[in-house]
């Protein structure tokens, strides 16, 4: 599939394309269940994963888990707060 790609090429592709996709996968979620947090945390996703390869091979997977891992433990403490409030009629 990614015949003649070196590996340091590849190597900052797949990090972004999966957190591209995940995001992705984050902004549908958001609107099929109207949720705040996951659009916060879909766009977040989408800005990391676009802006990481510029960072350059070896850094741009440190700046994915740092930015990324913080991204996702924010989202999911947001979650946690959202679901832990008392439901409005």
């Amino acid at each position: 599939m990614f015949t003649g790609a070196s590996s340091e090429i590849l190597s900052v592709y797949f990090p972004s394309a999966f957190g591209l996709m995940c995001g992705t996968i984050y902004l549908g979620g958001a609107a099929l269940w109207r949720s705040k947090s996951q659009l916060v945390v879909g766009v977040a996703l989408l800005v990391v994963s676009s802006l990481a390869p510029f960072a350059g091979q070896p850094t741009n997977i440190l700046v994915m888990s740092l930015v990324g891992g913080t991204v996702f433990v924010a989202g999911a403490a947001a979650s946690a707060i959202e679901l832990a409030r008392p439901a409005r009629d």
